[in-house]
């Protein structure tokens, strides 16, 4: 589903009752309760952004439920879903500079004893940013080196 497609450009691609109306409306209560479930404190954001839940696609739909709140006349429509988007936005954004801080204040030092003295640096460091935050972390140590 294209960003930005307006509610009538959905009515007519996936009319009510079509496998792709299905789609977006288990996609848009999954969403919805999640959001409700965390605003009042029954789903731990931590934990649940942590995991899987830290990329709502709201771009997806925003325009969607902005034309539906206007048609229907219902300003609530979707206001958790579009709630726990900005929140993993916040968070993302969080734990994204989080781990940038650890990565840049980590020192690891190796040393190497060759014949002409001993020497201390930095020990290669190689830091990959993965999807989902999680940090894949490959250091030479000391015995490294020795070999």
């Amino acid at each position: 589903m294209p960003d930005g497609l307006s509610l009538e450009g959905f009515e007519k691609r996936f009319p009510r009752g079509s496998e792709g109306w299905e789609h977006f409306s288990t996609m848009a209560v999954f969403w919805e309760t999640a959001g409700s479930l965390m605003r009042r404190g029954l789903l731990h954001e931590e934990i649940a952004f942590d995991t899987f839940m830290d990329a709502p696609p709201w771009g997806k739909i925003e325009r969607i439920i902005h034309d539906r709140r206007k048609r229907e006349k219902a300003p609530a429509e979707g206001e958790n879903f579009e709630w726990i988007s900005k929140r993993a936005r916040t968070w993302v954004k969080k734990r994204e500079a989080a781990i940038r801080r650890e990565v840049a204040s980590a020192q690891p030092r190796a040393w190497i004893d060759p014949p002409h003295g001993r020497y201390c640096f930095t020990a290669a460091t190689t830091t990959l940013l993965a999807p989902n935050d999680f940090v894949i972390r490959f250091v030479l140590s000391e015995d490294d080196f020795a070999k």
